[in-house]
């Protein structure tokens, strides 16, 4: 239920703007200012206002400030807008400031904003009347806003303020540790003095340690959540909830499944909570407590937290079955709960069997999605094609684009960057070439700000898929592809280094096909960056007699768990990579390191590679009459495709 109000809240915001719409068009007194803010100050504190209520709020409270319409420039306190207030619409108005920034679409709406952000800080200057909240809040701004706000005097005036608070126990953790963040991220920011150093930050935080077992499960969850609307970068602040939560022996659904999604949004997956979380799932589901809607968010945020989770792990094996025939049993899915659910699947790449889990299937629940007659907004059916194609269920996919409607591609270019970026790669992936929503995507990419390492990785590879696969679309901007390109070969390297060692310091799989192929006498190259990926070993053409060979070594990471069909074994994106390597000319050969690591000896492992090399490379070749000479194994260039040994 709570789940089913949070999908309403859009759409009630919508509502409201168009209330006051009219009101206004009417002649009719508008609604009272103090209600709009503080309404709005609840939504945003749920997800970002739409551009409709976000304007209204900022016409309403530009109309009191200048009174009957006058000179912006000459603004003052007119009218009845007091020290709250202020706080009000600077926490709803400071949030947004990113998101419109990043949005080429909405500049208009930017440019309304942030000289009135200037402005109500410039008129607040009294601040002992505020509530301990709204202290926070103003800091939680000035934060987020940075220079030269962060340094201004009103900074210092607040910290004043928090501190008799916490002296005179009037702060609760739910405010504690959000000031104390502000305070942490003031004092490290540049001219803030050395990182840390706010001794006050300290004092809330040991404070919140001391306060929190009281606060029950309520407090924790409210805690938790309070902290996920936070960009948080010092974990330890969060050690005193960890604590809290592994003490905990039950927890009713509901603050469970806003417990556990905090946790996700923080990434926070210390193994002791991990673990607690598990169990107090576990917990619930005994009870038969869960509705389907808590369900997909535990599913969603405990695979979130555990991404490399093994098949043979407790969550893969005991709790994700029965949450997801949990969930399945429900006659329809609100769209966010399944989105959540294919989300989860997708995160520890699980298919599970539909016999393990109540005959659920990913097709099966984009067909509860679309029966619930709900629309689904554009960011969750761009999570649900980034799901479906990481899990290879293109028939999913197909099923709700052909639902997409005219309303999805006009909200494109509204979209937030993540949202853009996911859907571009997700749409070339599924090799959908002729959807309309793919030319939306691609307008809205080539003016958009992608600043977060995932979503240039994304761009990057989009940008490939469009080069290779659609070359006479229009591309990407080249400075755009240029510094996408730049940060997705570091990554790639350095996943690959993870993964199976460098070749100066190969891993064991490396190492042992490495040895294979120079038992065959075959010159090849290691970690070679070719092709725009870091391909594991590399044959070049004189050594194969036709195009260059390129071996892919596979650990469970790039596997599907319990596949029901052997060709679904990679996940989605590895197979995007295998089909744009053979796109460019090189035959790709997989070696599955479990395969591998079963093979008995050495002479297994030779013979199991020739095997798969002689389509590709010469019989004589292939059975050991290759050049043993030349390059050594791991050294100098590949020279297949251009590529330089990384």
């Amino acid at each position: 239920r709570a789940a089913a109000c949070s999908r309403l809240l859009p759409r009630l915001a919508l509502q409201l703007a168009a209330k006051a719409r009219e009101t206004a068009q009417q002649g009719r007194p508008a609604p009272p200012l103090a209600a709009l803010l503080l309404t709005c100050r609840e939504l945003c504190s749920r997800a970002p206002l739409s551009d409709a209520l976000l304007s209204q709020v900022r016409d309403a409270v530009y109309a009191e400030l200048t009174g009957d319409g006058g000179d912006p420039e000459s603004m003052s306190l007119a009218g009845s807008l007091a020290p709250p207030q202020i706080a009000h619409a600077l926490w709803v108005f400071v949030r947004h400031l990113p998101l419109l920034s990043a949005c080429h679409a909405r500049a208009p709406l930017l440019a309304a904003v942030r000289p009135l952000v200037e402005r109500l800080f410039h008129l607040l200057s009294e601040v002992g009347s505020l509530p301990a909240e709204q202290l926070c809040d103003l800091l939680e701004a000035l934060c987020r806003l940075g220079p030269p706000y962060s340094q201004a005097p009103l900074a210092h005036r607040l910290a004043v303020q928090i501190e008799m608070r916490l002296n005179s126990n009037q702060l609760r953790p739910v405010h504690m540790l959000p000031a104390a963040w502000a305070l942490y991220e003031l004092a490290a920011a540049p001219g803030g003095g050395p990182q840390g150093a706010h001794p006050l930050a300290e004092q809330l935080r040991t404070a919140a340690a001391r306060l929190l077992p009281a606060e029950g499960a309520a407090g924790l969850s409210a805690t938790l959540r309070a902290m996920s609307l936070l960009p948080v970068g010092r974990l330890p602040l969060l050690d005193a909830v960890g604590e809290g939560v592994a003490a905990l022996p039950a927890m009713e659904p509901k603050l469970l499944a806003d417990m556990l999604d905090a946790l996700a949004r923080l990434r926070y997956d210390s193994t002791p909570v991990l673990a607690a979380a598990e169990r107090l799932v576990g917990v619930a589901l005994d009870h038969a407590a869960v509705h389907e809607a808590q369900a997909a968010t535990a599913l969603e945020a405990l695979a979130t937290l555990s991404p490399s989770a093994h098949y043979a792990s407790p969550l893969v094996v005991g709790l994700l079955p029965r949450l997801l025939g949990r969930a399945g049993a429900a006659a329809v899915l609100l769209p966010h709960s399944a989105a959540a659910l294919l989300h989860g699947l997708a995160a520890v790449r699980a298919v599970p069997p539909p016999e393990a889990c109540d005959g659920v299937t990913p097709e099966g629940l984009v067909q509860k999605m679309l029966g619930s007659g709900l629309p689904v907004e554009l960011g969750e059916a761009a999570s649900v094609l980034r799901s479906c194609a990481q899990l290879g269920q293109p028939a999913a996919a197909t099923a709700l684009l052909d639902a997409c409607t005219v309303e999805h591609a006009e909200a494109v270019a509204f979209a937030d960057p993540q949202t853009i970026a996911v859907l571009l790669w997700s749409l070339l992936a599924l090799r959908q070439h002729s959807h309309a929503l793919l030319l939306k995507a691609l307008d809205a990419a080539r003016v958009t700000a992608f600043r977060l390492p995932a979503q240039l990785c994304l761009v990057a590879e989009a940008a490939l898929m469009l080069q290779l696969e659609l070359p006479d679309a229009p591309p990407l901007p080249a400075e755009m592809v240029r510094t996408a390109g730049q940060l997705w070969a570091k990554s790639h390297f350095l996943a690959a280094e993870a993964a199976h060692g460098t070749a100066q310091a190969p891993g064991a799989t490396l190492r042992e096909v490495s040895g294979a192929l120079d038992a065959l006498g075959l010159r090849h190259g290691v970690q070679v960056h070719a092709a725009m990926y870091v391909l594991d070993l590399v044959l070049p053409p004189e050594v194969t007699g036709g195009a260059p060979v390129a071996i892919l070594l596979h650990t469970d990471a790039d596997m599907l768990q319990g596949a029901a069909k052997p060709s679904s074994d990679l996940v989605g994106g590895m197979q995007v990579k295998i089909r744009l390597v053979q796109s460019q000319g090189w035959v790709v050969i997989s070696v599955l390191e479990h395969e591998w690591a079963a093979l008995s000896s050495d002479a297994a492992k030779v013979h199991g590679i020739r095997e798969q090399l002689l389509p590709h490379v010469g019989r004589d070749k292939a059975a050991g009459g290759g050049q043993a000479g030349g390059m050594p194994a791991g050294g100098g260039a590949a020279g297949g495709g251009g590529g330089t040994a990384a």
